[in-house]
């Protein structure tokens, strides 16, 4: 875990938002979400800026076009996809004009626009308490699944926070999410972890936290609804073109740069036997340097 020194933009506010929540730019982040996209467009143009632009958009359309071609859609991902069918056809129409009739950094900017809105979350104080009333549900359901006595998850024998056993210096955390930017850097073992700690981090009484969510996770229309609307952005690994990491990381650096508290997951995938990890990504959780 890490804290930041600097103190976040609305530390000196009152500790809960008009919303009842504890206070956090996420709580309010609709509102400034479009800003934060243009951020994140203006700096990664500037990154590129004595880039080879021929060659960076190329090998971009060279990569998306492999990725395409592969995807296997169902009716609920079918648009996204034909959504980059239309912006790298366009960017391939381009390409072969001279770039005395079409400027390159055009072609770059319909590029961020695109992958920035895909990134960029969402957040709904209503559907956040909404889902933190129906997750000690889901998680009966879970974990009494095989039992048909308890298959309901209405029929639970014991509250799920009852088995929780959360421990640490969490006292110190919560007076510490008030001074600064936290990132928490949890161990990953189960596809359930971003819930789990969302929970937690509730049961805390902690502000909500981003965090990023692969895009395969966006596969139907309830788990795109609840995770776009829980501060998560989209995380696509497939994609492996330099445009699209530059403009990932740098919507991280510019949530965290609105003092917006972050997930991490430092191993990049999962951890069997849920031990710390040796080998870290330093992609992502880099952005905090």
């Amino acid at each position: 875990m890490v804290v930041s020194q600097t103190k976040s933009p609305g530390s000196d506010l009152s500790p809960e938002t008009k919303t009842g929540l504890p206070y956090s730019p996420l709580c309010e982040f609709n509102s400034i979400r479009s800003r934060v996209l243009n951020q994140v467009v203006e700096r990664t143009a500037r990154d590129f800026d004595r880039a080879p632009l021929d060659l960076v958009l190329g090998e971009a359309l060279y990569t998306e076009k492999i990725r395409i071609k592969r995807s296997h859609d169902n009716i609920f991902t079918k648009k996204r996809t034909q959504a980059d069918r239309r912006l790298w056809g366009s960017i391939q129409s381009g390409l072969l004009k001279p770039s005395a009739e079409l400027d390159r950094k055009e072609l770059l900017q319909q590029v961020l626009a695109h992958y920035t809105e895909e990134i960029g979350g969402h957040f709904d104080p209503r559907v956040y308490k909404f889902a933190t009333g129906v997750i000690p549900y889901g998680f009966n359901w879970l974990l009494n699944a095989a039992s048909v006595k308890h298959f309901m998850p209405w029929k639970q024998t014991e509250s799920i926070t009852k088995q929780l056993m959360i421990g640490g210096e969490t006292e110190h955390l919560r007076k510490l999410a008030q001074k600064g930017t936290i990132l928490l850097v949890p161990t990953h073992q189960s596809n359930i972890d971003s819930i789990l700690i969302g929970y937690i981090i509730y049961l805390l009484g902690l502000p909500p936290f981003a965090y990023g969510a692969g895009l395969n996770l966006y596969m139907n229309p309830l788990l795109t609804f609840f995770m776009g609307n829980l501060g998560a952005y989209t995380v696509d690994r497939r994609k492996s073109n330099a445009i699209y990491k530059q403009t990932l990381k740098n919507y991280s650096t510019a949530i965290l740069r609105e003092g917006v508290h972050s997930i991490f997951f430092p191993g990049g995938g999962r951890s069997r036997s849920g031990a710390i990890e040796s080998k870290l990504k330093l992609g992502l959780m880099g952005t905090a340097l």
